[in-house]
């Protein structure tokens, strides 16, 4: 008899998750607040109860700062016309700026029992099938992902892009859809890429 299983997936984002929709004070509080306070006790809880979970985390909040990113092909969106790193801090890191970059928590991911498995929610969080997605941005943000999971020797085990809105899943060729999304992954180590669409 096969045992159900239930699968946990997390995306962890601090900041990087709605800045581009939405940004405040009130998103750089929430930001902090999931670094300091809300990602160490749901693992805390997940450990105590013998819970494995994937932690689907952005790339560049992994790292005590923002490394080179000028070589990044830019995005454009109609939502968020200016450049993606624009509210980033450059000279920041995740002392004076937890809300956006979170080192210390990803090593304490790694180091929990039992085992969690540590996947990468694109590198900066760009919506991937939005218009002004390119194909080269879309590889760009799996190439730093791996250079990440290199330094790091984190497994290339999965690749979670922002949701896709249904209306926009169309053509496979392009940079969004799941089949494109998938297929970059697969060239760039991953074993799983997906996204969940959203309405």
């Amino acid at each position: 008899m096969t045992r159900p299983t239930v699968v946990i997936s997390l995306d962890l984002e601090f900041s990087w998750g709605s800045f581009d929709l939405s940004y405040s004070d009130e998103l750089l509080k929430m930001g902090r607040w999931t670094h300091d306070i809300g990602a160490p006790n749901l693992l805390k809880h997940l450990t105590r109860n013998g819970l494995s979970a994937t932690w689907a985390i952005v790339g560049a909040m992994m790292r005590r700062s923002l490394p080179d990113v000028s070589g990044m092909p830019e995005v454009r969106y109609p939502h968020f016309p200016k450049p993606w790193f624009s509210y980033i801090p450059k000279d920041g890191d995740e002392q004076t700026h937890p809300e956006w970059f979170g080192a210390s928590l990803v090593e304490m991911i790694r180091n929990a029992t039992p085992e969690q498995e540590i996947g990468f929610h694109s590198f900066s969080h760009v919506p991937f099938g939005e218009r002004g997605m390119t194909r080269e941005r879309a590889i760009a943000e799996y190439r730093y992902c791996a250079q990440i999971a290199q330094e790091l020797k984190i497994p290339k085990s999965s690749f979670v892009f922002r949701a896709i809105p249904l209306r926009i899943l169309r053509s496979f060729a392009m940079p969004g859809s799941p089949v494109f999304a998938m297929s970059i992954g697969c060239r760039c180590g991953f074993r799983t890429a997906c996204s969940t669409p959203s309405p």
